[in-house]
């Protein structure tokens, strides 16, 4: 039988896209310069599942080899409606919810179905028959189910990662977890416009349109690798080297909370005295290395300092500033009040990024909260109490 041009066009297209993503698939798992050759885990927590979600294309091979296939056809048709989801789910679980105890689990289970489904008509495909012919509105069921479960469960990781980074923009101005923001921001809606291609291609069944969605699917791909081959995580720069007098004092306190359990419920109960001991510790690391002027400080940053125990931070925090976020963000603006001062032409933009703010938008908020009084520089109204 003589190929026809869009035949021909699908073809093209799709050895583009598996060319495109092999390549993809293959520098992102050797991606391994230096310095991001340490703490892989960290920087990349994502990068095997990026690389199988690469490596995949290689199941569209039959569709190469056999264009004119029932079979190769129907698992084309089908093969984004699965991938998408699929990948969008492990890949948003594994890079940004990276801590969760669960995850290896959630991984196996969340992708076994669709993986298992894609594999099996992969193997159908690469007979380059018509074996299916009478099973398709079947599949088709099973596959159509399956990927709208799996588009549920995609729009409720969604809705979490918005929520990370309606969080981070309003309440959270200091990131706890090292949250890459920007890079979520630009990411969060992809996977949607991806899928809503995906079903439209499903439903129509038309062999131009995943054509034409290959090649920008290999396009975008292949930006999407340039970003990512960069870390959107970043190293705790911070040594554990501190001055004399800290480690003299951290010291000092680790003693003293050997002996500050709770006979009852064996929780930290620390003295007025030890929470003075601690708070002029953080105030004077804070304050006297303008640590609070970092806009990617965290409390992880600040335990590696002062060699506190997490748990004491976060009593001192309670005890005496309200708030982790509540404490920095009034160093910074009070810090952007006096810049303000000095230089009464600057723009906003300008002074978020002088004075600790990740965002204008933090900046923004954090003014209006200090100024309503609900970020409360409650040590000063101690001192002069």
């Amino acid at each position: 039988m003589i190929a026809t041009g869009e035949e021909l066009f699908y073809v093209a297209a799709c050895f583009t896209l598996i060319l495109t993503f092999l390549f993809c698939g293959a520098i992102r798992w050797c991606n391994l310069w230096k310095p991001f050759s340490k703490d892989m885990d960290q920087l990349f927590p994502a990068r095997r599942i990026v690389t199988i979600n690469y490596l995949a294309a290689g199941l569209l091979i039959p569709c190469l080899i056999y264009p004119q296939s029932h079979d190769a056809w129907l698992f084309a048709r089908c093969f984004f409606l699965l991938h998408v989801p699929t990948f969008s789910i492990l890949t948003f679980l594994s890079f940004f919810f990276w801590n969760h105890l669960k995850k290896r689990k959630q991984i196996i289970i969340i992708g076994a179905i669709p993986i298992g489904l894609l594999l099996l008509l992969s193997g159908f495909a690469c007979v380059g028959e018509n074996l299916l012919a009478g099973q398709q509105k079947a599949i088709l069921s099973i596959v159509g189910i399956v990927s709208l479960s799996l588009t549920g469960y995609l729009c409720m990781i969604i809705f979490q990662l918005g929520k990370k980074i309606y969080s981070y923009n309003h309440n959270e101005f200091s990131n706890e977890d090292d949250f890459p923001i920007h890079f979520a921001s630009s990411i969060i809606l992809v996977p949607i416009f991806l899928l809503s291609f995906a079903w439209i291609i499903f439903l129509t069944n038309s062999r131009l349109l995943l054509s034409g969605f290959m090649l920008v699917a290999s396009f975008a791909g292949f930006i999407i690798l340039l970003v990512i081959l960069h870390p959107q995580r970043k190293h705790d720069n911070t040594t554990s080297n501190g001055n004399t007098t800290i480690k003299a004092i951290a010291e000092t306190l680790n003693e003293e909370n050997q002996k500050t359990k709770s006979a009852t419920n064996n929780q930290p109960e620390l003295s007025e005295a030890l929470l003075d001991k601690i708070e002029k510790l953080i105030r004077e690391v804070v304050e006297g290395e303008n640590l609070f002027m970092n806009p990617n400080f965290t409390k992880s940053i600040l335990e590696s300092k002062i060699h506190v125990n997490r748990s004491y931070l976060t009593i001192t925090f309670r005890e005496r500033f309200i708030s982790f976020y509540n404490y920095l963000n009034v160093l910074r603006i009070e810090h952007a009040l006096s810049y303000i001062s000095e230089h009464p032409e600057a723009k906003q933009q300008e002074i978020a990024d002088n004075n600790g703010f990740g965002s204008l938008r933090s900046y923004s908020r954090a003014r209006k909260l200090y100024e309503k009084g609900e970020l409360r520089n409650v040590w000063e109204t101690k001192k002069n109490e």
